[in-house]
């Protein structure tokens, strides 16, 4: 079932007794109407987008029933009143059954046990996903995904959520309480599932979608690696990673960062700085986050390299900046 999010305008359907009430301006959530238009009648009552082929706006109503023989489908809107119109049906080229309504988070405050009717659904892992299958550079993929998922924790980015409607319900879908969480482990594995629904939906390419689901299972199992062996003293490697920026050894990308200046063997020796709490190097973690390919193994090198005694040329320069 392909779903897509629409901005709507108007009052229309702004009143409570609709079935759905949406206010103007408001995003809305849907799932495509895959039958036959003729058999419509079983979307009576619901609301609808009827997205029409002649170039004019769609239209967001309540399905009312369908006329064959002046060949209309009737719509219910319910401000100023409640009115039927119609729209021929040689003009209709799809319909979506409005499942939900983006309103603004009331449960933001909430400990997350309490919050179990609200389902995160943020326009960026849609786009996110919109994207993935296009990028060939792994890192740079990987990337994206880390950007975007660590958007969610705590509460989507613009502070949104859908709200629970009865079709959800009747449907059995089971909503999440994700929505507050801010650790990695609750989280990643939902939107790692939540985005590979998106991508059979939104990639009609096999290449994209296959591509787009091997980086996100590369992904959670590099964030599920991290997390088993320790967290890395990430707040304290970004601390000095913005140091070394303001420096010009290093510049910030999607990722993270990148060398300017220094070479490999000064990354990895600043790196070794900063290892697990079990003192492992994070190989994965640091390639991902630097753009770099088999960091541990430059690290055994440059520590067997006994004319440097384990430390590269202009190491000094590095020692003082880890020492302020």
């Amino acid at each position: 079932m392909k779903r897509a999010i629409f901005p709507t305008s108007g009052d229309c359907m702004s009143s409570p007794d609709a079935p759905i009430t949406i206010k103007d301006g408001q995003m809305v959530f849907c799932s495509k109407y895959e039958g036959s238009i003729y058999n419509i009648d079983a979307l009576s009552g619901k609301v609808c987008i009827i997205l029409c082929d002649d170039g004019h706006k769609g239209v967001c109503k309540e399905v009312w029933g369908i006329d064959e023989i002046l060949d209309v489908l009737r719509l219910k809107y319910y401000v100023p009143e409640q009115t039927i119109v119609s729209i021929k049906i040689d003009r209709i080229k799809d319909i979506y059954i409005v499942e939900g309504v983006i309103v603004e988070n009331k449960t933001q405050n909430k400990p997350a046990e309490e919050v179990k009717t609200c389902k995160i659904f943020g326009l960026e892992p849609l786009t996110m996903v919109k994207r993935l299958g296009k990028i060939k550079d792994r890192e740079r993929a990987l990337g994206l995904i880390k950007t975007t998922f660590e958007k969610q924790l705590g509460a989507a980015e613009d502070n949104r959520i859908f709200i629970e409607t009865g079709l959800f319900e009747k449907e059995g879908i089971t909503l999440k309480k994700f929505i507050n969480t801010t650790d990695p482990k609750e989280l990643f594995p939902h939107l790692v599932d939540e985005c590979k629904i998106m991508v059979d939906e939104q990639l009609t390419s096999s290449v994209e979608r296959d591509r787009a689901k091997r980086y996100l299972d590369v992904f959670i199992e590099l964030s599920m690696e991290q997390q088993a062996k320790g967290e890395p003293q990430q707040s304290k490697l970004d601390y000095y990673c913005q140091k070394a920026v303001g420096l010009g050894y290093l510049k910030k990308t999607t990722a993270g960062y990148q060398k300017v200046t220094w070479t490999k063997a000064q990354l990895v020796y600043f790196l070794s700085h900063f290892l697990n709490s079990d003192n492992t190097f994070p190989d994965k973690e640091y390639s991902v986050m630097f753009g770099e390919s088999r960091l541990s193994k430059s690290l055994s090198q440059l520590m067997d390299n006994k004319n440097g005694d384990g430390k590269p040329k202009g190491y000094e320069k590095i020692d003082e900046l880890l020492q302020e």
